[in-house]
């Protein structure tokens, strides 16, 4: 006999219906690091949820350029210091930037794939009233921008990334989960660069990381 998913049958989100009966798993003090093209950080959905924002297109000083919620001074550029604790303020800065000194936006996602994978995360609902939630609506978001506007990063891009979520990244905001929603057009037998890399951010730095299963629609990568 055929059946029908509990989730039509339903007619509600069960997603949504799980998270009223046990509200505490919705990942509150969990820090989890997105990997990808940025975060639309002015969303209603996300802006609560922004930890830091950390950029691998814009450097300063031979450093990722990162802001942090809640740090005094926490954007120091060309020996000025900018205390941007509101992320109106921070829009303005990076719009600002991004004029003057003719390089990529370091943390707004222009792509939107960044946002949406953010979203399925973390997203608390506040733009539909509560209807549309992410999975753990509690977390912190560390967000990375090593994406740019067009979706792509170079292996080196994320080698460097990966190096400093192990070197610094991990420890700097106590980093629990790191979600990598992308991949590369080759096979792999897990001995690839970026796979060692991450094999090892896992065994030594103790991160749980969650990666996408081939990411290139149907392709069998």
């Amino acid at each position: 006999e055929e059946t029908i998913p509990i989730a039509i049958a339903s007619g509600k989100d069960i997603k949504l219906a799980t998270h009223e009966i046990v509200n505490k798993y919705i990942g509150k003090n969990v820090t989890i690091c997105i990997a990808d093209s940025g975060v639309d950080y002015l969303h209603p959905d996300l802006r609560d949820r922004i930890k830091a924002l950390v950029s691998f297109r814009v450097f300063v000083n031979n450093h990722p350029f990162i802001w942090i919620r809640g740090v005094n001074k926490t954007i120091i550029y060309a020996d000025d210091v900018y205390n941007l604790t509101d992320l109106e303020e921070l829009w303005r800065f990076e719009s600002t930037f991004v004029s003057l000194e003719n390089v990529p936006y370091p943390w707004m996602d222009l792509n939107s794939h960044g946002t949406h994978c953010a979203g399925i995360i973390a997203g608390c609902g506040k733009l539909s009233h509560g209807k549309i939630m992410g999975i753990a609506p509690g977390v912190d978001l560390v967000v990375i921008k090593v994406f740019n506007y067009e979706g792509v990063a170079s292996i080196d891009d994320i080698l460097n990334m990966l190096e400093w979520l192990y070197n610094t990244g991990v420890d700097m905001f106590d980093i629990d989960v790191c979600s990598f929603s992308w991949g590369i057009e080759m096979s792999s037998d897990g001995m690839d660069p970026v796979s060692l890399a991450v094999s090892k951010l896992i065994k030594d730095k103790n991160v749980i990381v969650v990666v996408a299963a081939g990411n290139s629609y149907i392709f069998p990568y």
